[in-house]
């Protein structure tokens, strides 16, 4: 091999070694994250309620009756992406009102019957939109 073909060599790999990490850095910050939605939780009956419930009685510190319960999930999702997910309210129980978090991404119904009141099982659709946070929950008031 002749001396200019080890330079040109060399400098190949010490271009490709100082370039590297950089695309590898920037390939990583532009990857789109996956959405990512959270296992569901209770706040159970005789807590304080963290947000109002639209069109019950339940308002953001109101300790939830005996016969209530909330269930939640947080969402995570980028501007432009959707996540999917149920709410469930549990044998026994039956949903009465939804309530997004403020800020967060866009929640909407994901099935075909909008009258979700009274069923055990709500679907739920979650849209990342610019200019709104990336992370939101949605609530759902369960009762007997």
């Amino acid at each position: 091999m002749t001396t200019t073909k080890i330079r040109s060599t060399l400098t190949t790999i010490a271009l490709t070694a100082a370039v590297a990490p950089g695309v590898a850095a920037a390939a990583q910050a532009g990857a789109a994250q996956a959405p990512e939605v959270g296992k569901q939780q209770t706040i159970a009956a005789g807590k304080a309620s963290p947000i109002d419930i639209l069109g019950t009685s339940v308002k953001k510190g109101t300790t939830l009756k005996k016969n209530q319960k909330i269930v939640f999930r947080t969402v995570e999702v980028q501007p432009g992406d959707t996540a999917r997910f149920t709410l469930s309210c549990g044998a026994g129980y039956v949903h009465r009102g939804l309530a997004p978090s403020e800020g967060g991404p866009i929640f909407n119904l994901a099935q075909k019957r909008s009258d979700y009141v009274g069923t055990r099982v709500v679907k739920l659709r979650a849209d990342g939109k610019a200019g709104r946070d990336t992370r939101g929950t949605m609530y759902a008031l369960c009762s007997r």
